[in-house]
């Protein structure tokens, strides 16, 4: 194992940016001397100064100080301004926005707005229309303003329609009514989608994609609930297209009026199902499709798993799905940061349970379902790329994990056969005939240093005091998973992790006929007086009564229902400590593995190991030029290290931060974990979910134990076995199967 210590990166100086600036501004400030007066000597220090001033901002943007480049471009316009050139002046303002964006989009809105201004003066629509497109970009993704979005979309297709740009306002209309249906200003959407079916049909390059504007336009017509419109609309589009009858899209929207007219939620549930089988459902249609669902009416049944032919109702208090597993932008962020200087917080995404796949098939694994129930379709993941350990001297260490690896590592021949040996004993189980010991009484011959990496990193023990088999046996299922889908034992899924899983499953879910109802509680669930059991439901803020066969929740929860009792041994809790950290350079690794599990060896400064996973902007997480790490560390309360926290993980900050200017949000908390086990209250239509969560190897076995706990709850609840889970899910036979998990594999 090569030991490499982190070696000391060069401070960068101060841009050669700011000398220029100040000259550029001495410059503009300037008065006339004795032969230069008059407005064609000013006008000309003007220039002179913009010029100097556009300089600096290059030398800006050459060293990522995009701000400052911002500022500078700013002033060069407005020095073009004052020499009388207008036209240089707006592209001074357009080069402000770019440089803005990567960093202050509000101050690049402002500089585009001074563009368009400018360029409206003079006439030019065509390329006011260009800027205004980049503000309502900006709204849209990094501000997440749909209302300011849509406006200026809308200004943009007008302008581009006034220059005869048909295709370019085609598009912005088309973004146009895309907005406005997510905000449910569903005419509004119609009379801009009618505006691109008639561009797109004046057109042989566009008339293939009319079929696609025929279909949203007619979503929208069914989610504002005006049928016999509807009707009449989709009867139009078949005259307009006569092969848009013969389309997916027309069988689904005819079968969706006859199922609204007939109050069959069935019916409609079928319909989606089965066009999401041929083509995969975007967000945009499945939000329309679940608006459309709730306009039927008719009663939700509830039970347990929905591919498996039940329905479901999931209520959650929270307005985000996945509770504590969920991943959520930092803006919304539950707990308080200590740094926060990102100004675009809800393009950062953090995960309150941060965890990582084992790329182990065939077994209980998060993986196995994955595939099983199809919703990778709605998924892409990345490898681990390294698994590291960083020693109480501040080496890092990355850890073998193969043969080949273990032959590339810097220790000595004697200790990779020794390391050979070892690894291929713990695969092949040999441990488990002997005595379990704690880590630090195990003695297989190797060196102790690289014993305890190996058990601490790869094993992900947090302290030495841990039963060493249990360690083994993460290692083993480890190194069976090495090479499934690559060179790594783990995978993550983008845009979150397992947030972005359950999201899946949440989806995946609605297609099959669940219902969801966010930022809403339970208030009661009654006993049917029935032969049949079940409960009626009431949720906070709906008058409707839910009929329901089955109740599943937490214990805690479903004890304030008065539909299970709490265990009688009480609770017991453990407490995690937890830290988001977002880098504005890259962390301090060498080499620099794209995302990698850190483990820290106990004692730096908490008395466990405290484990770390960063993630770029291929990830999802974060926008270019940023990291987002989480870190995880069991708290040894008795210490009272739930009260120093900050302290506490600022060497493991420091660790991957060259300078305290480049931790641009820093979140630490105590994660408290409360295992309120309960059972039902001699109820066999109540299955109380284990809220118990481990705190070894955080980043792994919490999730796989939840997936667990899920098939327990599945085989209680329908009284079917394991091997049935997803059965309602169509995959085609067994060759599409195989082609679609080869598929999969190599997208990963």
């Amino acid at each position: 194992m090569q030991l490499t210590t982190q070696p000391p990166r060069p401070t960068m100086g101060k841009s050669q940016g700011h000398a220029l600036y100040q000259k550029a501004e001495k410059k503009a400030n300037q008065s006339g001397g004795l032969f230069s007066w008059g407005s064609s000597a000013t006008k000309e220090r003007k220039q002179d100064a913009a010029d100097m001033f556009r300089d600096a901002a290059n030398k800006f943007k050459i060293d990522q100080c995009f701000k400052e480049a911002g500022d500078s471009f700013i002033r060069a316009g407005e020095c073009a301004i004052k020499a009388d050139e207008p036209n240089e002046a707006n592209q001074h303002f357009w080069e402000a926005g770019k440089a803005y964006k990567q960093t202050a989009p509000e101050l690049a809105i402002e500089a585009y707005q001074r563009a368009v201004n400018g360029l409206l003066e003079a006439g030019r629509f065509r390329q006011a229309a260009d800027r205004m497109k980049e503000i309502a970009s900006i709204h849209l993704t990094e501000q997440g303003d749909l209302t300011l979005a849509l406006e200026s979309y809308e200004k943009s297709a007008q302008w581009y329609e006034q220059e005869d740009a048909r295709a370019t306002a085609s598009q912005c209309y088309k973004d146009v009514a895309d907005i406005a249906a997510q905000l449910e200003q569903y005419k509004r959407a119609i009379s801009n989608y009618d505006k691109v079916i008639k561009q797109s049909l004046e057109s042989p390059l566009t008339r293939f994609s009319v079929k696609e504007y025929f279909f949203k336009a007619g979503l929208c017509w069914l989610a504002a609930g005006d049928i016999v419109d509807a009707g009449r609309a989709i009867a139009s589009y078949t005259q307009l297209d006569p092969s848009f009858q013969q389309t997916r899209e027309h069988k689904f929207l005819s079968g969706a009026i006859d199922a609204i007219e007939q109050g069959d939620q069935e019916q409609y549930t079928g319909l989606v199902v089965e066009y999401d089988k041929m083509t995969k459902l975007d967000n945009w249609k499945t939000t329309i499709m679940l608006k459309i669902k709730r306009s039927i009416d008719d009663e939700p049944g509830l039970t347990a798993l929905a591919s498996s032919g039940y329905k479901c109702l999931h209520v959650d208090h929270n307005d985000y799905y996945g509770g504590d597993w969920a991943t959520i932008p930092l803006s919304q962020f539950p707990h308080s940061s200590t740094i926060n200087t990102l100004t675009n917080a809800h393009k950062f995404l953090g995960s309150l349970s941060p965890s990582v796949l084992i790329t182990q098939r065939s077994a209980q694994t998060q993986l196995e379902y994955i595939i099983r129930s199809t919703i990778f379709h709605y998924l892409e993941f990345r490898l681990v790329d390294a698994v590291i350990h960083r020693d109480a001297d501040g080496a890092f260490t990355q850890i073998p994990k193969s043969k080949q690896e273990v032959f590339r590592s810097g220790v000595g021949v004697k200790e990779k056969r020794m390391l050979m040996k070892f690894l291929q004993s713990v695969a092949n189980g040999d441990y488990k005939s002997q005595p379990s010991v704690a880590i630090k009484d195990l003695d297989v011959g190797l060196p102790e240093h690289i014993l305890h990496s190996l058990l601490l990193s790869f094993g992900m023990a947090c302290t030495l005091d841990e039963d060493a088999h249990a360690t083994l046996d993460r290692i083993s299922t480890f190194l069976h998973s090495h090479g499934a889908y690559g060179a790594s034992s783990f995978l993550y899924a983008q845009y979150g992790g397992v947030g972005d899983i359950i999201q899946g499953y949440c989806r995946s879910s609605a297609v099959h006929g669940s219902t969801f109802i966010l930022n809403r509680g339970v208030e009661s669930a009654s006993r049917r007086q029935a032969p049949d059991g079940g409960f009626e439901v009431r949720v906070s803020g709906i008058d409707e009564v839910f009929s329901v066969g089955a109740v599943i929740g937490e214990a805690e929860e479903l004890a304030a229902l008065g539909v299970a009792k709490k265990a009688s041994q009480g609770s017991t809790q453990s407490t995690l400590g937890r830290a988001v950290l977002v880098l504005s350079k890259a962390p301090l690794l060498d080499p620099f593995p794209d995302s990698p599990i850190i483990v820290y060896a106990p004692g730096l400064a908490f008395r466990h190991a405290v484990h770390a996973h960063y993630e770029d902007a291929a990830a999802g997480v974060c926008p270019a030029g940023y990291y987002v790490a989480h870190f995880a560390v069991p708290l040894d309360t008795d210490a009272g290290e739930h009260n120093n926290l900050d302290t506490l993980f600022q060497p493991y900050v420091d660790s991957l931060a060259e300078r305290a200017e480049d931790i641009a949000y820093l979140c630490v908390y105590a994660d408290v974990q409360e295992d309120c086990s309960g059972e039902s209250a001699g109820d066999t239509n109540v299955h109380v979910v284990s809220s118990k969560r481990t705190t070894t190897a955080p980043f792994v076995q919490p999730a796989e134990d939840a997936v667990k706990d899920a098939v327990r709850i599945f085989e209680a609840a329908t009284g079917k076995s394991e091997t049935e889970m997803f059965s309602g899910v169509k995959r085609g036979g067994d060759e599409e199967n195989e082609e679609e998990e080869k598929e999969q594999g190599e997208n990963i």
